[in-house]
């Protein structure tokens, strides 16, 4: 005994007997969570009822095409990477200086026999 019934926009159905308990509200049969028609879901909830094999073509699964990002957030995100450059080469600039400061002091302090 089966049970067809809406569901999202589409259709799903319930097969409970002395075989089976299944139930199903997307085609297995496409790609992604398509819903069924009635007629899709009518089809296989009496094959499984019956048992018998469910004669249905297989969509092929393709991959989904890389994201379009608009030519201005493209932009943006050059010129924010343009600007987190400049601030490292600027903090990379301050180490070093603070390095060469750190190594006058320590030259001062061992010549003027402190350490």
């Amino acid at each position: 005994m089966y049970k067809i019934y809406e569901v999202n926009g589409g259709y799903g159905f319930t097969v409970e007997n002395e075989l089976t308990n299944f139930a199903q509200e997307h085609n297995p049969y496409k790609a992604g969570r398509v819903p069924m028609t009635q007629e899709e879901a009518q089809y296989f909830a009496d094959c499984i009822d019956k048992g018998i094999p469910i004669e249905y073509e297989m969509e092929e699964l393709t991959p989904h095409p890389a994201p379009i990002i608009p030519s201005d957030r493209v932009a943006k995100l050059e010129d924010e990477a343009a600007m987190l450059a400049l601030e490292l080469v600027d903090t990379q600039i301050r180490l070093d200086q603070s390095e060469t400061d750190h190594a006058s002091l320590l030259f001062e302090l061992v010549d003027k026999g402190v350490l």
